[in-house]
């Protein structure tokens, strides 16, 4: 009998950023170890967008249920949380003009959601909780990730006032150098596997903006990194950077790292110095916070309020599936 499996897809953006990806540290700086950390059971919480269902809703009624459901009865039902992005000023906005996002499978891709008209989504209205994109039915079996596929053309950042035009493209992690696609619809693929007969299935993609995006002579150069996990192995590090006087240290850049030294995910502190690491799986890490940060696209991240520069102990972290480990204040 075949089995169900319903999938949210989340991605997250914020005045922060999370990534997987390999990000040089100008100072690699660690902050002092919290008194405790608090671990409790944590799902991110979804909401719904009246765009996005009007426009699958289109989608569905042209094409016939052949055409458009690809067999066997796992329903998908497609989220994105953004959480994680710089801050790019006051009225901030990243708009990301969604086509469509396919579930991809030894190189065949199976729509999850597919819309009549682009649906601009502002990821930076979804930090704190993911947003639905929408649903279907595929072929119970093990995927590779997926891929989402974004209209430039439609897409921009807006900075301090400014609107920026989306291009697309990759960044030499050596040189720094962007190289743009010729592609007329951006295609990014996310690595995440999941089983398709295993049952209900929600799906977690973290867009790691401040990696991802660099506005250069009017343009904003995108490079996506993004990470992805199922939503039920999740695992969330939280909690707020200040300095010695209590005060909040924004712009800080903290990681967790793996015990093999590679990076599972990145962020950088808001205004009120809070952060959150999403999209990650369960183990032990070590929690590092510097005060400046090369991107993939060499520029410089830096901390605002902070009292030193001086290397510290970072914070051990071991945290299990579909767990929030909150650090509380950490003095940088």
């Amino acid at each position: 009998m075949n089995r169900s499996a319903l999938v949210t897809l989340a991605g997250v953006l914020a005045l922060s950023a999370c990534s997987g990806g390999g990000s040089t540290r100008l100072v690699a700086r660690t902050a002092s170890s919290p008194s405790s950390i608090k671990m409790a059971p944590y799902t991110i919480p979804s909401t719904t967008s009246p765009a996005a269902q009007k426009s699958e809703s289109a989608a569905k009624a042209k094409r016939s249920l052949k055409d458009f459901y690809t067999g066997g009865t796992p329903t998908f039902d497609g989220g994105m949380d953004f959480l994680d992005a710089p801050n790019f000023g006051p009225g901030a906005q990243i708009n990301l003009a969604i086509v469509s996002v396919k579930a991809m499978s030894a190189g065949t891709a199976y729509d999850l959601v597919s819309y009549d008209t682009a649906v601009v989504v502002n990821t930076l209205d979804f930090q704190r909780e993911s947003l639905s994109l929408g649903s279907n039915t595929l072929p119970a079996i093990a995927y590779d990730g997926v891929r989402m596929m974004i209209d430039p053309t439609q897409s921009s950042v807006v900075s301090n006032g400014q609107t920026y035009p989306m291009t697309f493209g990759t960044f030499d992690p050596q040189t720094h150098a962007f190289t743009p696609s010729s592609d007329a619809i951006a295609s990014v693929d996310v690595a995440m596997p999941f089983d398709g007969s295993a049952g209900s299935v929600r799906l977690l993609v973290d867009f790691d903006a401040i990696d991802s995006i660099a506005l250069v002579n009017g343009v904003a150069q995108v490079g996506p990194a993004l990470i992805g996990t199922n939503a039920a192995h999740s695992a969330v590090i939280a909690g707020s950077v200040v300095n010695n006087a209590g005060g909040p240290v924004s712009s800080a850049t903290v990681q967790a790292i793996r015990p093999d030294g590679s990076v599972a995910a990145t962020t950088v502190s808001a205004d009120d110095g809070s952060f959150e690491l999403h999209a990650m799986r369960s183990g032990s890490y070590q929690v590092v916070i510097s005060n400046s940060f090369i991107t993939r696209h060499g520029h410089i991240v830096t901390s605002s309020n902070a009292d030193t520069t001086d290397a510290l102990p970072g914070i051990p972290v071991t945290i299990p599936d579909g767990y929030r480990a909150d650090l509380g204040q950490v003095k940088d």
